[in-house]
């Protein structure tokens, strides 16, 4: 992989991969994962797109709900977020369902969009935010399946991962309505996909859905992604002697250190190895002077096992010029017989990647592609790289600070939490109006109360 990169286009925006292809038939739903969440971003721009709304996106406008309730119909939408932000006020035509992930997050940002001639499978590296749709530099890969052309094996995969991140949701166990919803939509599109006519194998490009999971209550094991795309590739070529991270988030040095030894005894042995660290980095405007923000352990570790360790800046530029932070998850493994590029949700990190134990939700999409003669797709996937800001020479001149809270998305403070014990609420309205409450008291603190908007606490 050369580390020369040409810039690359802008292409499509990540808002448009939520539009229905060219002559779309009925809607039928869809469903989204993300950790954290700005309800307007997912009501006005996201949904919008899908139902491919022609009214200017604007919740308050009476134009924009009408044909919102129109276009919506009977179809559903739901958003499964992390806990920590999912105590917000949004539109009672879609749900969002709260993930309570044990010791760990829900960081997984995929999306299955349907429409009843056509599925779209998202994993991406961004949250519903207005940050990650419109300003930070992600990476976000669709998988499109129609009637005539159907990966069937990846679609039971993502459909079963949203099923049992759905068991994390409270609620889960008394079945509330948000949950059976949910679920009635899974089925709904796995009984669509099933009866389509499914995809012929690519042997140019071949796909797998990468996860880190913790143990779940239904008695599925943990998954690290790490060690699930390092056993993918081995059986298509031998173990990687090439690997290339690119992440704006790792962990302390002694946890970043464990990353870098799990990454680093994953790969060939009795070859030289190369590990390339593209990271992000702030500039002293006064000196010019670089500083990291990550730890120097990723680099002190990867020299111990590593022949060559190179590290680069992360551009802090999009290739039209336009300033924006990197978010973008990217782990590059390589050897004489395939290039693989993994990208999704998970940082170069313990929980990201599921290692010593350690486990997020993450989703990630692995893509292999075998070098054959006059294949392009190796190629391909190394271009995904972008041309990164700066080479360092000398690493260890620089000043490695850590991550900078200020710049990751992730770490900045997100809406309270909702109580334990609450499951789920649902207005009634009519001649006499009601709001049901689902709670758990095992959950709930020995006093509460409920306050409604506006009024004094």
């Amino acid at each position: 992989m050369s580390a020369k990169q040409k810039d690359k286009g802008a292409g499509a925006a990540l808002l448009d991969q939520w539009r229905p292809p060219d002559n779309a038939d009925e809607v039928i739903g869809c469903l989204a994962t993300t950790y954290t969440f700005q309800p307007e971003l997912f009501e006005e721009y996201c949904l919008g797109r899908f139902l491919d709304l022609d009214s200017e996106p604007d919740k308050e406008s009476l134009s924009f709900m009408l044909e919102r309730e129109s276009r919506l119909g009977g179809a559903y939408a739901g958003v499964l977020v992390d806990q920590a932000a999912a105590g917000q006020g949004h539109s009672l035509r879609w749900d969002i369902l709260p993930v309570r992930v044990p010791r760990g997050k829900q960081h997984a940002k995929v999306s299955v969009l349907a429409w009843s001639d056509h599925v779209r499978i998202l994993v991406a590296s961004a949250n519903l935010t207005a940050q990650g749709y419109r300003t930070n530099q992600e990476v976000a890969v669709p998988v499109d399946l129609t009637p005539d052309s159907a990966d069937k094996e990846l679609a039971a995969e993502a459909l079963q991962f949203l099923r049992d991140l759905i068991g994390l949701v409270p609620g889960y166990a008394v079945r509330t309505r948000e949950v059976d919803r949910a679920l009635q939509f899974l089925d709904q599109v796995d009984l669509l996909v099933q009866g389509w006519t499914n995809a012929k194998n690519d042997a140019a490009l071949r796909r797998l859905l990468v996860l880190t999971l913790p143990p779940l209550p239904g008695g599925r094991p943990p998954e690290s992604a790490l060690d699930e795309a390092l056993q993918f590739v081995r059986r298509r070529g031998g173990s990687p002697d090439i690997a290339w991270v690119a992440s704006p988030f790792f962990d302390v040095s002694d946890d970043a250190s464990e990353v870098t030894q799990a990454l680093c005894k994953g790969m060939a042995r009795g070859s030289k190895r190369t590990i390339r660290y593209c990271v992000p980095m702030l500039l002293d405007e006064a000196n010019k002077h670089p500083r990291l923000l990550a730890p120097k352990a990723i680099l002190d570790t990867a020299r111990e096992y590593a022949d060559r360790v190179e590290v680069a800046g992360l551009p802090k530029e999009d290739a039209a010029g336009n300033d924006r932070i990197w978010h973008a998850k990217m782990l590059a493994l390589q050897a004489s017989a395939y290039s693989a590029v993994l990208v999704g949700s998970s940082n170069f990190t313990k929980a990201g990647l599921g290692v010593d134990g350690v486990h997020n939700v993450e989703a990630n999409l692995l893509l292999l592609a075998p070098r054959k003669s006059r294949s392009r797709v190796p190629g391909q996937l190394d271009d995904l790289w972008p041309r990164m800001q700066q080479e360092f020479e000398d690493p260890d001149a620089l000043e490695w600070t850590g991550a900078d809270a200020q710049q990751e998305e992730e770490e900045k403070e997100t809406a309270a939490p909702w109580p334990q014990g609450f499951l789920a609420a649902a207005f009634h309205a009519g001649e006499v109006s009601s709001l049901e409450l689902t709670v758990d008291p095992v959950g709930l603190p020995s006093e509460w109360r409920l306050l409604w908007p506006g009024e004094p606490e």
